[in-house]
């Protein structure tokens, strides 16, 4: 499908993600960082993804553990993926 400008619309299809940050009541800790850092941070934001589920991880402008969490390189078996 064209748009008015010539320009073919995206399909509505490629929009559809499970993986989406949402901020819940709990706090937990955050999984990269307790990894990571071996230090424990409680956080309110998870992701909304089944595979996710528990999986606390912050998502702020200064730390980010939702996209590190969510990289090939984190999940490596020798992993040393940080801030």
């Amino acid at each position: 499908m064209k748009s008015p400008a010539g320009k073919k619309e995206p399909d509505p299809e490629d929009f559809e993600s499970v993986h989406i940050p949402i901020f819940v009541e709990g706090k937990k800790n955050c999984v990269v960082y307790h990894k990571n850092e071996q230090m424990q941070q409680q956080v309110y934001s998870t992701c909304s993804a089944p595979s996710c589920e528990g999986k606390h991880m912050h998502v702020t402008k200064d730390r980010n553990c939702f996209q590190i969490f969510h990289s090939r390189e984190y999940h490596k078996k020798n992993n040393s993926v940080l801030y």
